[in-house]
């Protein structure tokens, strides 16, 4: 996965007193509370049920202290039992400052960098650094642009009972449409990619956390999906993919989705917006950071720039391979053996999925088309997408497609812009 990026819109980072790490914080949510808060909702003082196992597990924890954490949960499952569980993010932060506030061993910081971060800190000093107010560092923590890029394989690992659907999103192959109706099944774990998040893809503040926590400690989570511009490359080196998982994408000619792309920003330059994207858009087509485009007049004048500076060479095999080439995304569809569905079948396997078949996303004004392109420019598109080009023959025009597949999409025929 990339490295930090810029932060979103009305975020500021500054780097912890208490944790010593980077943090980010949305604006409006102070996390520098008072260290002894003062709990007012019944479920603040109940992190979890208190019933069975968790009963019994609060009384030894009562007794046994420090051996608390190692009898049946982790210290994160914990946190994010309190955080599923809490009405807001105040009363996260009551809840987990009451859960651990007890635990000697959650007194200093090592216990926080090796429960959360999953790592020693990166010194004695900071090892022994006491901790007054447990809430308030774990969420900062949970910000923090390391926490961000690991959580996904973190999480993964501590609640691996929910099965894996790991989406390769090729940009302008249906992938919206697609991320939208698999995260809103039931029992679905919907996690982002760290670039989805610090482009301001998610909720403000910590709830996309309590979302996730919500969904990842239900009794009915059945799988994890992970949406964004995930990489194949990403899932082999993170080693994301078991046995029971599933990796999948959805491949359109290359040069349909360079088209696509370039209505797509020329739509999204219409109106302003303080996503990330748009702001690097414009930055690469020299143009005003409150810039808006008024007219299709304009939108043709720029045609030729987006193509040139906006698009990027061969985004399939970008997303596919080790390499950005065909041979290269060739091989890391056989490791993975990664379901491949014709987005021109789309709807086929949307229906053998149960999910609906009417829905769009991402709808762009139709700028331009590969009919009425300029030549020039048409060859240029070309010469961007050779390797593309050449993958999407191998695998659609030759069939050369994943032993895994399952289902045959081969019938009908359907096409989203």
């Amino acid at each position: 996965m990339k490295g930090a990026r810029s932060l979103p819109a009305g975020a500021k980072a500054r780097r912890s007193k208490a944790t010593g790490i980077r943090c980010e914080h949305i604006a409006g949510e102070d996390l520098n509370v008072d260290p002894s808060p003062t709990v007012n909702t019944p479920q603040a003082t109940r992190p979890f049920a208190e019933t069975g196992a968790a009963a019994t597990n609060r009384a030894l924890f009562a007794k046994a202290g420090p051996t608390y954490f190692g009898l049946e949960r982790s210290p994160l499952r914990q946190l994010f039992e309190a955080f599923a569980t809490a009405s807001d993010v105040e009363a996260a932060r009551n809840a987990i400052s009451l859960l651990l506030r007890p635990a000697p061993e959650a007194a200093h910081l090592r216990f926080y960098y090796e429960g959360i971060l999953q790592r020693p800190p990166e010194s004695a000093e900071i090892a022994d650094r006491s901790v007054k107010n447990p809430g308030r560092v774990v969420l900062e923590m949970l910000e923090s642009p390391e926490f961000i890029r690991s959580h996904i394989e973190i999480l993964l690992r501590e609640f691996r009972h929910v099965r894996r659907d790991l989406f390769v999103h090729i940009p302008k192959c249906g992938g919206t449409l697609v991320k939208k109706l698999f995260s809103e099944r039931s029992g679905c774990c919907n996690f982002l990619t760290p670039d989805a998040i610090f482009d301001g893809f998610r909720p403000a503040g910590a709830r996309y956390w309590t979302d996730l926590a919500r969904a990842l400690t239900a009794p009915s989570a059945q799988n994890a999906f992970v949406s964004g511009h995930l990489h194949a490359k990403t899932i082999v080196e993170k080693r994301l993919k078991r046995p029971c998982d599933r990796v999948f994408t959805v491949l359109r000619d290359p040069l349909e989705s360079a088209a696509s792309m370039i209505n797509y920003v020329l739509t999204r330059l219409q109106t302003p917006d303080a996503k990330a994207d748009r702001a690097r858009w414009l930055q690469l087509l020299e143009l005003a950071s409150d810039y808006v485009l008024r007219s299709s007049a304009d939108a043709e004048l720029l045609v030729p720039r987006v193509v040139e500076k906006v698009l990027a060479r061969n985004p399939i095999c970008e997303s596919l391979g080790q390499e950005p080439t065909m041979l290269s995304s060739l091989e890391v569809i056989r490791i993975l053996a990664i379901d491949v569905v014709p987005y021109a079948n789309l709807n086929v396997f949307l229906a053998d999925e149960g999910l609906a078949t009417d829905v769009f996303a991402n709808i762009s004004i139709k700028f331009v088309s590969l009919d009425n392109i300029d030549r020039a420019l048409l060859m240029k598109l070309y010469e961007k997408n050779q390797e593309d080009i050449s993958l999407y023959d191998a695998v659609i025009r030759q069939q050369i497609l994943s032993p895994k597949r399952g289902r045959d999409h081969s019938a009908g025929a359907n096409r989203r812009t």
